[in-house]
Order: structure tokens, then sequence, then C-alpha cells
């Protein structure tokens, strides 16, 4: 893969960083891959190697490549990070994927780190930024460098492509107009950003599965001429860590001189998170965890799928649901939980919570979810049983890329959907 071309505009309201990026050893679409903001907030930007080599370089290691190089001079931290990055997937996904070698124009050095520092972080609206965001503002001095100062709300991540459908658009701006509210009653400001790097491999599963840690490391690099510093939100806790693209052992390694790089949040479950958001107003009138695509036309949480009543179900049992203005619901019904399906980290997720919900008096719901958790420990050990023997898991790792366990997670996700 050859990155090259790395420019900055800015014209008609926006600012951007682009780059040509061309595949050597597939046959794939060479793309213009792009990191755009408001041109209010142009001398954020940086043309940064860093920003394009992050956000590249999983697709790249995905799809065979032998090499990336960048136009321009590459930061040895990241260099040497990546390596560790790319060592951690492959020992998830499988060890026939080959070796990238890094490789810089301008050679390797580490860039400036802006002066005085500045710390932003990923705020979604979702649990996991808005509990990072929270325990922030309550635990660190504001006149603290590591003290956020910076909201990012991305349009191309949470919000699918930047291409996406009318619907999903107008969903970004409302979510961008409420964090901005969010933002200025927190003293911090919000920077919205477009970026395309999904157009390199378009698989969902490939992104929440190994990219999107680096995607938004890569995002961080790019507002390098305004912070020093990135915190991304844990999506998992380390008592149950499994496989994914933003994960404890992969987003630290996508720092560089010019970055620092924070994996944050993951010594708290997400019912500990949960409590900590459901005691502060201003985030729980926000709280954005659905991840129903295309959105729900005529509402913010869909109610429905399995992210929106597992964060309902713990607000339930914290008496917090009826004052969640995002959700409908002021009751978590039985019925509902039965139609839950599995997926990633169900076990974790769920089994917190039936010791809170038989203390608030909801036995109906807790023996519910016990059994689907019960059910969910022995998938779990039927797998690893047959990992044991893994013919078939093996085979489809090595030959097949992960192609039919990607069929499998698009079909549990459509039957919690």
């Amino acid at each position: 893969m050859k990155i090259g071309e790395i420019r900055k505009e800015v014209a008609s309201g926006h600012a951007r960083i682009a780059a040509d990026v061309a595949w050597e050893d597939c046959a794939r679409t060479p793309r213009e891959i792009f990191f755009e903001t408001e041109e209010s907030l142009a001398e954020a930007l940086v043309p940064s190697a860093e920003a394009f080599l992050a956000g590249c370089v999983v697709p790249a290691f995905r799809h065979g490549e032998r090499r990336v190089r960048v136009e321009g001079a590459v930061c040895p931290e990241l260099r040497e990070g990546i390596r560790g990055a790319l060592t951690v997937l492959a020992g998830w996904y499988g060890n026939g994927r080959r070796p990238v070698a890094i490789e810089a124009a301008a050679g390797f050095r580490p860039p400036p780190r802006r002066a005085p520092p500045r710390t932003a972080a990923l705020l979604s609206g979702g649990l996991d930024s808005l509990f990072t965001l929270r325990m922030n503002l309550l635990e660190i001095p504001r006149d603290h460098p590591s003290a956020i100062r910076d909201g990012i709300v991305i349009l191309g991540h949470d919000f699918g492509l930047p291409d996406s459908q009318p619907l999903e658009l107008e969903r970004f701006g409302q979510r961008t107009r409420s964090l901005s509210a969010l933002a200025a009653a927190c003293g911090i400001e919000l920077v919205p950003m477009r970026f395309n790097l999904r157009d390199l491999d378009d698989d969902l599963d490939f992104y929440i599965g190994e990219q999107f840690g680096a995607a938004l490391a890569a995002a961080g690099h790019a507002l390098t001429g305004r912070i020093s510093a990135l915190t991304i939100p844990s999506s998992h806790d380390l008592g149950h860590l499994i496989p994914c693209g933003s994960h404890a052992l992969l987003d630290p390694n996508y720092a560089s001189g010019a970055l620092a790089i924070r994996h944050d949040g993951a010594s708290r479950t997400r019912f500990e998170k949960l409590a900590v958001v459901a005691a502060w107003p201003e985030a729980l009138r926000r709280l954005a965890p659905c991840n129903r695509r295309p959105p729900h036309r005529d509402r913010i949480n869909c109610g429905a799928c399995e992210k929106c009543l597992r964060t309902a179900t713990g607000l339930l049992a914290l008496g917090r649901l009826a004052g969640a203005e995002t959700f409908r619901e002021s009751d978590v019904s039985p019925e509902a939980l039965r139609t839950i399906g599995w997926v990633p980290g169900f076990e974790g997720y769920w089994a917190e919570l039936v010791p809170a919900l038989r203390a608030a008096g909801r036995n109906d719901l807790a023996e519910i979810i016990a059994e689907k958790v019960r059910e969910a420990l022995r998938f779990r050990d039927w797998r690893e049983e047959n990992d044991g023997k893994g013919l078939v898991k093996r085979f489809d790792r090595r030959y097949l890329g992960g192609s039919v366990a990607s069929v499998l997670r698009r079909i549990r996700r459509a039957g919690s959907a």
C-alpha cells in the first residue's frame, strides 16, 4: 500500500487533510482518504503521516499488503506500536497473516508535541464516552494537562459511512447539536469530524473487531495542531475482555511523539459506568447507546436492540429509567428480554444485572437474564471445547479470512435486532 500526496485543503466552510491511497498486493480500488472538520477549526488539522498510517495499516494487514509506504516522515514510536498491535491482531484472528513493513519516504523521526498540552476524548453520546467525561470532570482539576478540553464526535464511525442515507446524516446532526449543548455545560468544546476510513474496507464486523481503535487514534493524529493527548473510552472491562478493535492491548500502541493515547475506563464494568452516568442529569437526558442501523426514524434509542435493552434494564435496576429522556419506555417487559440474542461479551454484560434486579424487586427479569447467561456460558464452553479440535475455525481463519465467522456474527446480530 502506498499513501501519498498528503495535503491540506480549506474551502467552503470546511477544512480537510487528504491522501491518495493505492493498494499494491490486492485488487482493491484506490481511494482518497480524508479527515474533515469545520473551517473554524482549520488550525487543528495537521497533514500528518501518522494519521494516515494509523488509519490505513489495519486494512492493509487484513488484505495481505506486504508494506505500507507513507509520504513524509513517520514517528518511530508509532511504527513500533503498530508492530505490537498487529501482533495482537494476528494472535486473535489467525497467524496466517504476514507482517506489514512500515516505510517512510523521509525516514523515521518523532514529530513535535503541541505546547501547551491539551487533552481530547471521544464523545459519542454512548455510555462509555459519557462515563469517561464525567469521571474526568469530577476528579481532574480543570487546569491539569489531563483535563478533557475537547470532545470529538465523528461521522464515519458511530454513524456509518460518510455517504449514509439522509436519515442517518440527520441523526448525526441532531446528536452533534445535543452534544454541543452538553459540552458547553461542561466547559469543554465539541470538535465534529468526518472521516472515510471505512471506505478501505466496508465490512462492519472487521471495523468493530479489528480497526476502530486505530481509526479513532488516526482522528486524534489528524488533530495534533490542537491536542497532545487523546482518551479513548473502553468498550469492555478488564474482567471480561474479548477481541475487539478498541482494546487495552491495542489503543496505546497507536500513540506517537505528538500524541499520547489513553484507553480509559476498563477498570469499571458497564453497570458501574451506568450508575455514574445515571446520577448525572445532563448526561442521562442525552444517553444514546443504540447501535441500530439504519437508525429508528422517530426515536433516538430504538428500545428493542440488545444494547438498548441492556441499558434500559440497567437503568431500571438503578431506578432511573423513567428519567431517561432518550428512552420512551418506563419499564422493561419479560417478553422483551426473551427476544435477546447472543452478542460477543453477552455473559459479562448481563450477569451483573441479575443481583441488581433482585435487589430492585424484579425477580421476573432477573430469572430470565440468569437463564440467558447460563445459555451463553454453555455456548462458550461448547465453543471452547470445539476449539480444542478447532479444525473448522482454523480453516476459516487461515484460508477463508474469517468469512464464516463473519457470517455467523451477522446472523446473531440480525437475531438480536
